[in-house]
């Protein structure tokens, strides 16, 4: 069994990004401080977060710096581990008539 610093240490050793504005692909840096890339626009929903720039980013930072509840955690590794949608009743629904595809959630 691996230990924590030893998954740290692996990490490090691979080069791996170790916080979320490391990664390449990754919107964290756009999100959290304003560095725009090319082809990138605020989702509506980020929009809302705050009145202006500066405080959109102060809450997006915080937002990420919260724990997920152990039971959503749970579950969101569930749904990826066996492919299944998670979400509401509607947004299924809405998956469906939009792509057809009929997975569905096991709760």
């Amino acid at each position: 069994m691996m230990t924590a610093s030893g998954r740290r240490a692996a990490v490090r050793d691979r080069k791996w990004p170790v916080y979320p504005g490391d990664y390449h692909w990754s919107s964290y840096r756009a999100h959290a401080f304003g560095v725009e890339p090319g082809l990138w626009s605020p989702h509506p929903l980020h929009l809302q977060l705050g009145s202006n720039k500066r405080s959109r980013q102060e809450y997006y930072r915080a937002l990420m710096c919260e724990q997920p509840d152990v039971d959503v955690l749970a579950k969101i590794r569930h749904c990826a581990n066996k492919g299944l949608i998670l979400g509401t009743e509607t947004f299924r629904e809405q998956f469906h008539a939009l792509t057809g595809d009929r997975t569905t959630t096991s709760g």
